[in-house]
C-alpha cells in the first residue's frame, strides 16, 4: 500500500512541475504546490490511513473472537456510536442482528467507510433482522464491501492508489520471487 501511495504521490508531483499552459513553474511556485501535496498525502491522508488500519485490525480481531465464541454467542448486532456524527448510511445499519454465519457479514462488516466508528456486539439470543429490511440498506462502497476478518484485507485492491497495470507487474514480480523460493 505504501509503495502504491508513493507512486501516486510521485505522479502528482511530476504533474506539478508545469502550469496549466504546460510551462515549467518557477521553483518557488513548484515548492508551494509540492508542500500542499505533501500536506495532503503525508499529513491528512496519513491520519486517515492510520485510523483505517487500526479499525480494520481491531474489527479483524473481533471477528476472530466471534468465530471462536459462536457456539455460545451465535448472533451479531451492528452498533454505531450513537452520537450526532454517525452518518446516515451507518445509522440504517444500527441494530441489524443476524446469525454469525449469515452471508451478510462477508460484505457488510465494519468499518463501513473511512472514519467509521461502528462495531458489532455478540449476542446469545436475538430477534433476527428481517431479510426484506436488508434489501433496503444501501450498498457499501467497493472499498468497504468486505470483512477483514475473513479476507485479511486492510486496504482493498479497489483503493485508488492501486493501478491495475502496476498490480499486474507487481504480481508478476511477486510470482517470480515466490517461484525462486523468496517470500
Amino acid at each position: 500500500f505504501s509503495g502504491f501511495k508513493t507512486e501516486q504521490f510521485l505522479r502528482m508531483a511530476t504533474d506539478l512541475l508545469v502550469d496549466e499552459k504546460g510551462n515549467f513553474k518557477t521553483y518557488g511556485s513548484f515548492k508551494k504546490s509540492i508542500l500542499e501535496l505533501h500536506n495532503t498525502y503525508n499529513v491528512n491522508y496519513l491520519k486517515t490511513e492510520y485510523n483505517m488500519a487500526i479499525a480494520q485490525g481491531q474489527m479483524g480481531s473481533i471477528w476472530a473472537e466471534v468465530q471462536r465464541d459462536k457456539a455460545t454467542f451465535p448472533f451479531l448486532q451492528v452498533q454505531t456510536v450513537g452520537d450526532d456524527k454517525v452518518r446516515g448510511s451507518h445509522a440504517v445499519r444500527d441494530g441489524i442482528t443476524l446469525p454469525v454465519d449469515h452471508a451478510y457479514w462477508k460484505t457488510n462488516y465494519p468499518p463501513f467507510d473511512w472514519g467509521c466508528r461502528c462495531t458489532v456486539k455478540k449476542l446469545r439470543r436475538a430477534d433476527v433482522t428481517d431479510e426484506a429490511k436488508l434489501k433496503d440498506i444501501p450498498r457499501l462502497g467497493k472499498d468497504f464491501a468486505n470483512n477483514t476478518g475473513i479476507d485479511g484485507t486492510i486496504f482493498p485492491l479497489t483503493h485508488p492508489y492501486y493501478v491495475k497495470s502496476r498490480m499486474k507487474a507487481m504480481k508478476t514480480a511477486t510470482d517470480k520471487l515466490e517461484n525462486n523460493g523468496i517470500s
